[in-house]
């Protein structure tokens, strides 16, 4: 198919899963997508730039798409680990922070 300015372009373009790098077929309707926006510090509005994470649905069936959420935004910078001093921790279970950023999820359907 070609566009008004001539140059060819393809009718359908799949989107591949964040964490695995498997193609997400039409049918896969468990699939999800999230955009992690930059928020200014300042105003606390949000830029123009974001980060997108998409996790396909077996990944999701496996029950392990949090880890991998997780596992994507420390890699890139958006969840940092926040560690207190001894003598403050409460417990095993690490804290996480988001550092600047605030997270939206596209809703799509009737209702919404």
């Amino acid at each position: 198919m070609q566009n008004d300015a001539g140059e060819f372009v393809d009718l359908y373009c799949p989107r591949k899963c964040s964490a695995s790098n498997r193609l997400i077929h039409a049918k896969d309707h468990a699939s999800v997508q999230l955009v992690i926006a930059d928020v200014d510090p300042a105003t606390g509005r949000a830029t123009d730039s974001s980060k997108m994470y998409v996790i396909c649905g077996a990944i999701r069936r496996m029950g392990e798409s949090d880890d991998c959420i997780v596992r994507l935004t420390k890699k890139d910078g958006i969840l940092i680990k926040y560690v207190q001093p001894p003598g403050q921790r409460g417990g095993r279970h690490d804290d996480f922070r988001l550092q600047a950023r605030a997270l939206t999820t596209y809703r799509t359907g009737v209702g919404w």
